[in-house]
Order: C-alpha cells, then sequence, then structure tokens
C-alpha cells in the first residue's frame, strides 16, 4: 500500500518529530531532579549551619541560663533571630524560657512540632527546618536547657524553585540548539541517500545512463554495487525475453497471414476450375471468370505485399523501449504531412509516465502513421490519440469526427481486399498496420468513435 504524499515527511522531520518528546521531556526531568537537589543539600547546608551557629553562643548562652538572665538571653536570641531571619525557642526542662515567636508560650510546656524528616541535629516539619543543640559550656554545670532553631521552609524552596526554572529554561535553550545541530547533521548525513535515490529513479528512463559516484559510506557503496550488477542483469534477461518473444510473435504473424490468405486463395482455386470446364461455360463467362482470377491474384498479390516488409522484421529489431516516443513521433510526421494541419485540431491523451513495451519501433510507428493520416484525411475538425495501459495490455486509439467506415467492408480493408477511395493502394494503409499489430501479438480493432467518426485500435 502506498503510503499519501501529504502523510509523507522528510527523513529530518521524522527523526525531530520522533524526539520531540524527549526534547521537551528530557529539560523538564532534568530540572525537577536540579531542584530537588539543591533543595535537599540547601536543607542539610541549612541545618549544619544553624548547628554551628549554636555551638557558637551556647557557651554564653549557657551563663546565661545559669544565671537565670531572662532579659539578656531574650535579647541575645531577637538579635540573632532577626540577622538570620530565624526563629528560636530556649527550652529547659520541658518549658519555654525563652522565645523570639511570643512572650505568651513562656513558662509554657514545650509543644515540639510534628516531625516529617529526622536527620542527626535536627528534623524537618511541614513549615520549619528545626536544629536543636544542648545548652551547655565546657566544664560548667548541667543545665536541662535546649535550643531550638526554626527556619523557614518557604523561602528555602522558592529559591530551589527559581533555581529549577533557570534549569529548565537553559536546558530547553540546549536541547533547541541541539536539535537543530541535529537536523544540519541529519540533512548533511541524508544527501547521500537523496543522490542514491535520484540515480536508482534514472533506471526507470532506459534511455538515460545512471550516475553512480562513490559515496563512501559501506553500506551505500554496497547498494550502489548491487543496484549496477541487477540493472545490468535485468538488461540481459530483457534482450533474451525480447528475442525469444520475437521469434514467437513472427511465427503467429506468419500463421495469421496464413489464415487470412486461406480465403481468396480457395476462392481463386474454385475460379480455375471452371476455367478448366469450359463444356459448362460459354465463351462470355469465361472471361469474366478470367477477369475475376486477375482481380483474386491481384488481391492476393497485394495482401501479400503489404504483408512482407513487417513479416520479415528480424526478431533483433524488438526493443524494451518508451511507447510514448513512438506515438509521438508518428503523431508528428502525419499533422507535417497532412495539407489541411491548421483546419484540424489533434487532440493527444498519453500519460506523463514511461510506457516501456517491447516493439519495433520504426515499423509500429509507420502502423500509427498510417491510422492518423487516414484520421486526418476523414475528419472534418478533430482528431484524437489516446495511449491507455490497462494490467498488461497497452492499446492505442486513433479516433476522428469524420463519416466513419462501412463495417461491412472493415475486413476487406483489413486484408488488401478493397482498394481505397482515393488512390490506387490498399484499403487506405490499413493492410500494412494491422500485419505491424499482427506481428507484435496484437490486432487491430474497429469501433464507432467518440467524436462521431472511426476508432481504429491497436491492442498489443
Amino acid at each position: 500500500m502506498i503510503a499519501n504524499v501529504q502523510d509523507q515527511v522528510s527523513f529530518a522531520n521524522f527523526v525531530n518529530k520522533s524526539l520531540r518528546n524527549y526534547r521537551f521531556g528530557i529539560p523538564i526531568v532534568f530540572s525537577i531532579f536540579a531542584g530537588l537537589a539543591v533543595a535537599i543539600a540547601v536543607v542539610f547546608f541549612r541545618a549544619g549551619s544553624d548547628g554551628h551557629l549554636i555551638s557558637a553562643f551556647a557557651p554564653h548562652l549557657s551563663t546565661l541560663v545559669e544565671t537565670q538572665d531572662r532579659p539578656e538571653i531574650l535579647r541575645l536570641l531577637s538579635s540573632i533571630a532577626g540577622e538570620r531571619g530565624v526563629e528560636l525557642v530556649l527550652v529547659q526542662s520541658g518549658r519555654v524560657l525563652a522565645s523570639t515567636r511570643s512572650d505568651a508560650e513562656m513558662d509554657l510546656e514545650f509543644q515540639e512540632p510534628r516531625q516529617l524528616y529526622q536527620f542527626e541535629g535536627g528534623f524537618i516539619s511541614s513549615d520549619y527546618l528545626v536544629s536543636m543543640r544542648p545548652v551547655r559550656r565546657s566544664h560548667g554545670p548541667i543545665t536541662n536547657a535546649t535550643i531550638y532553631i526554626y527556619s523557614p521552609l518557604i523561602p528555602i524552596f522558592q529559591n530551589c524553585l527559581i533555581i529549577a526554572v533557570l534549569v529548565l529554561l537553559l536546558s530547553l535553550l540546549a536541547s533547541q540548539i541541539y536539535d537543530l545541530r541535529i537536523a544540519a547533521t541529519l540533512r548533511k548525513a541524508i544527501q547521500p541517500i537523496e543522490d542514491l535515490d535520484v540515480a536508482i529513479r534514472d533506471l526507470i528512463n532506459l534511455q538515460k545512463q545512471p550516475v553512480f559516484v562513490p559515496l563512501k559510506i559501506k553500506e551505500l557503496d554496497h547498494i550502489q554495487s548491487s543496484i549496477i550488477e541487477t540493472r545490468r542483469a535485468l538488461n540481459d534477461a530483457t534482450d533474451r525475453l525480447a528475442q525469444a518473444k520475437a521469434k514467437d510473435l513472427l511465427a503467429d504473424s506468419y500463421r495469421r497471414l496464413i489464415h487470412d490468405l486461406y480465403t481468396p486463395v480457395a476462392a481463386l482455386r474454385e475460379v480455375i476450375k471452371l476455367v478448366h470446364e469450359p463444356a459448362e461455360s460459354n465463351q462470355t463467362d469465361i472471361e469474366k471468370i478470367n477477369a475475376r482470377v486477375i482481380r483474386l491474384a491481384e488481391q492476393v498479390l497485394n495482401q501479400v505485399s503489404s504483408a512482407q516488409e513487417t513479416l520479415v522484421i528480424d526478431h533483433h529489431v524488438l526493443k524494451q523501449e518508451d511507447l510514448r516516443k513512438c506515438v509521438g513521433e508518428a503523431a508528428e510526421q502525419s499533422v507535417l504531412a497532412f495539407a489541411r494541419r491548421t483546419e484540424v485540431t489533434l487532440i493527444q491523451k498519453i500519460p506523463d509516465y514511461p510506457i516501456l513495451v517491447p516493439h519495433d519501433p520504426d515499423n509500429l510507428r509507420r502502423a500509427v502513421t498510417n491510422l492518423i493520416s487516414n484520421a486526418l484525411r476523414a475528419s472534418k475538425k478533430y482528431v484524437e490519440i489516446e495511449v491507455e495501459v490497462k494490467d498488461s495490455a497497452v492499446a492505442i486509439r486513433v479516433s476522428d469526427d469524420g463519416a466513419g467506415v462501412d463495417e461491412d467492408e472493415l475486413r476487406l480493408l483489413l486484408n488488401g481486399r478493397l482498394q481505397s477511395q482515393n488512390a490506387s493502394r490498399p484499403g487506405y494503409g490499413l493492410p500494412s498496420a494491422n500485419h505491424i499489430a499482427r506481428i507484435h501479438g496484437g490486432r487491430i480493432v474497429y469501433k464507432t468513435s467518440p467524436l462521431g467518426g472511426a476508432c481504429f485500435e491497436i491492442r498489443m
């Protein structure tokens, strides 16, 4: 099944279309993983930073806890909270000793947030990254105090989201640049394939020798070599087939000629019998019989003469060529030889693709020229030439808008037994065209033309 041309795309566009999901999917996935990686790194970095901060001011805070200097503790915690953008809560023996969040929670029992993920020195809740350390100093008493640092997660994740978006944009840009480079590389890479395609298409035209140049690509050069060898083998096989077919057609043509000559020869034999029986005929009848013998003999000679040139065609003459060339040249010759060519319009319905048929170009051109010349002489305004290919059969039709042909006389015209009304030659050149058609394994068929006149068709 041949695909619709509208549905076909170039190889580069096909690859580009196939990679479309990857072109957008990979940057998105990469940006998500980059954002998550940055978020995790920032969280653990922030947790470590908060732990080092607590370790730095824990000795001083421990001294303040030992003296229960709550105002100084609040000033210290507030100063750190404002500088770091965090919240600090100092807990001693399960109760809030100091807090930067609200004075109302001081001296209340401390409620630890729900932990979503715990790590050494802290945990993650739904809203905060919480880092905690015991408050004590070297060689000091045990204070039973713990400091909690609440770092908001939203600013952290906002920054990570910004980083993810930037990574996405950069990835898309890089993907687009990479995609353009792939397309350019593909176009350059498939150029040898396109050159090979052109050379293969040239094989259709047997008159044109395809040009193969080394592509320096191992697989393509192997294909070229295979095509050249296949073409050579096909040409040899075509020649052998044409020769075999020509022999069969030549033998068949002789059989057809013998069949066509049977009737006039049989009639001639009967007439000769009458000549040798004078007792049953008077002098007037003998003279009529003699005249009839002469006419029958002339008919036989005319028929044999019209077929002589075509029956001696050598089987080597048949060539596998484009039939359109033969028909076109026949039309051109006929029009040039026609005196009233400016008064008649010649319509040609010939396919725009090669029609490769084994035939003798010279003889078949003469047959088609005879039919076209007859149509031009008989036409009023229009002559139509049509070449139709159906399955394995080829038909060449020549139609006109003239008076047509009496079908009762058609067989006599095709066999050369009826003289032309315009000249002393047998049947408008139809016998010669008929025998040429038979040598090519075909025949001439007559029917009424759609234009209103005669339509002669060479079926091969």
